[in-house]
Parts: structure tokens; sequence; C-alpha cells
């Protein structure tokens, strides 16, 4: 029994570690903000004509794993980043006007401490326009 436990801490002393694999984009690591400003007596309307809440929207990234997260705090999308510069989000099952409850899938491009998103499919119009409506910057 004792031999065993030697042989078990000797493979962990020689290097047999494993490390956490590196993020599929490492650059979009961290937090991301976009601010929808503006009379909240008024509409705030993105491309589809979608109303959004006021304030600021945080996009979370760690590892591969993605938070969206509305002005109040709250987590209405998670997410996943994908190969070739994609975020898939889960599917959202309280978006009003869907035929159809798919995942969204978004294209992005980071230049400097600015985030970009294009739709590749969605079929939550509200998730299409709070990402693409304004601008993402590098948050803290």
């Amino acid at each position: 029994m004792f031999g065993v436990a030697v042989m078990l801490l000797a493979s962990t002393a020689c290097g047999t570690t494993q490390h956490a694999p590196r993020p599929l984009s490492p650059e979009l690591q961290g937090w991301w903000d976009s601010r929808f400003v503006g009379d909240p007596s008024e509409v705030s309307k993105g491309p589809s004509g979608h109303q959004m809440m006021f304030g600021t929207w945080r996009l979370h990234v760690v590892g591969d794993a993605v938070d969206l997260l509305n002005p109040e705090g709250g987590r209405p999308a998670v997410g996943k980043v994908e190969p070739h510069n994609l975020i898939e989000f889960a599917p959202d099952f309280g978006c009003a006007d869907q035929d159809q409850v798919l995942s969204g899938v978004y294209s992005f491009a980071i230049s400097g401490n600015s985030l970009a998103f294009s739709e590749t499919s969605d079929s939550c119009p509200d998730r299409v326009t709070t990402l693409i409506a304004h601008p993402w910057i590098k948050g803290i």
C-alpha cells in the first residue's frame, strides 16, 4: 500500500498535472459593456424594431463560457465561445415573437477595446437587438 502512495506522489511531482485549456479567444476574456441610453418614456429600438431595457448591458466571458447580464443584473442569456470567432447562446424560451425557439449564433470581431457582433442565426429578436444595436466596449 505504501508503494502505491509513493508512486502516485512521484507521478504527480513529475509534471503530469493537467492545466486548463487555453480559451478559444483570449482577447474576448473579461467584461464588455453596451449602454442603451434615452428617455425611458421613449422606445429604444434596435435594427429589428424591438424595445430594449435602458441601462448598461454586460457581457462576461470566462474561458469559453459567456454570460449576458441585463441592466438589472439578471442573466437573460448564457452561451459558449465556439471556433471561428463564433458565440452560440442557448435557446431563450422566454423571448417573445419566436416561431421556433432556437439557439442564437453570432460572429464577433474585436478591434482595440471594441467588440462587434453580427447575427448568423437567432430566433430571439430581442437578443439580436441587444447584441448588435449598440457598440460593446471592454470593461474593467
